[in-house]
């Protein structure tokens, strides 16, 4: 709770000046060093926290900056962009918990969090390509 205050009062404080789309990748790519050093560094308890704790908050800042992103992809419908980005989100974390939940019992936290990181790549490289070829709206 602590951290997902924190990560959107840092989202009020930046996305305007930095822009969205920054802010967005920025996120991205603070939730995919976290579980990248979460992979390899949970075994110790303040890494393994410390980790944890930038995973959610990358993860929280990402996700309150994608919304005007959402809004912008649907011109004159900004509810649909923003409902039809958040169904998505919706089923991707629904999709996770089954997937992470085997990775986790299958090889410990290495694993989870090595796809975890994964999956952020994939994120940033699919959303970099969108924004620089003006795809934006075929992947909604």
């Amino acid at each position: 709770g602590v951290i997902e205050l924190l990560a959107v009062a840092a989202t009020i404080r930046f996305a305007d000046r930095i822009g969205s789309t920054r802010s967005a990748l920025g996120g991205t790519a603070i939730l995919v060093a976290a579980a990248m050093l979460l992979a390899f560094g949970s075994t110790h308890l303040a890494i393994g926290v410390g980790a944890l704790s930038f995973l959610l908050a990358g993860h929280e800042f990402a996700l309150v900056s994608t919304k005007p992103l959402l809004a912008a992809a649907s011109p004159g419908e900004p509810g649909v962009g923003i409902g039809l980005g958040f169904a998505a989100a919706a089923a991707a974390r629904s999709i996770a918990v089954l997937v992470g939940t085997i990775a986790f019992q299958s090889g410990g936290m290495t694993l989870a969090a090595t796809l975890s990181g994964g999956l952020g790549l994939l994120a940033l490289s699919l959303f970099g390509f969108a924004h620089h070829s003006n795809t934006a709206n075929l992947l909604l």
